[in-house]
């Protein structure tokens, strides 16, 4: 299982409002400092802001804030609202049954079933506020990464 860039990006929008929650963040620096494009942190930001994760202001010093509380935000709640689906195989989608000459006996789909289980349940343990609390050396990450990502450090 491998999720898609559109999560990460949501978790790491969220990480970067969580350790700078004492101003409101404008989307284009969320861009920079997440090194992302600018369409997927839009995108990002409207669900999370629909879904009441985070509030934004419009105007010339608009931008986005959390809505809650770190600590009340767990990740597998982030996951679930981002991803589009948790199909590991074909056995989770309709009209299984009429594809697969295994369906009714295999026990895959159980395995698997269980392994999503313990994917989430480990997860559910996990809050924003466990991401950030290395708030200092997250900072320091963001702010070195401009150097390691300049085109003299890339050749």
């Amino acid at each position: 299982m491998r999720l898609t860039n559109r999560t990460d990006i949501a978790v790491r929008t969220l990480m970067y409002l969580a350790i700078h929650d004492d101003r409101i963040v404008p989307i284009d620096e969320i861009v920079e400092k997440t090194a992302s494009h600018r369409s997927q942190v839009v995108a990002a930001v409207q669900k999370l802001r629909k879904t009441g994760y985070i509030k934004s202001t419009v105007g010339r010093s608009g931008g986005v804030a959390l809505d809650r509380d770190p600590g009340d935000i767990r990740i597998s709640s982030i996951v679930k609202l981002i991803e589009p689906d948790f199909f590991l195989t074909e056995c989770h989608e309709k009209n299984c049954a009429a594809r697969c000459t295994f369906y009714t006996a295999c026990q895959l789909r159980s395995a698997l079933d269980g392994a999503l289980e313990a994917f989430f349940a480990a997860l559910s343990r996990v809050t924003l506020a466990d991401l950030v609390d290395n708030k200092n050396e997250l900072l320091t990450a963001i702010d070195g990464s401009r150097s390691r990502n300049t085109p003299e450090m890339m050749r």
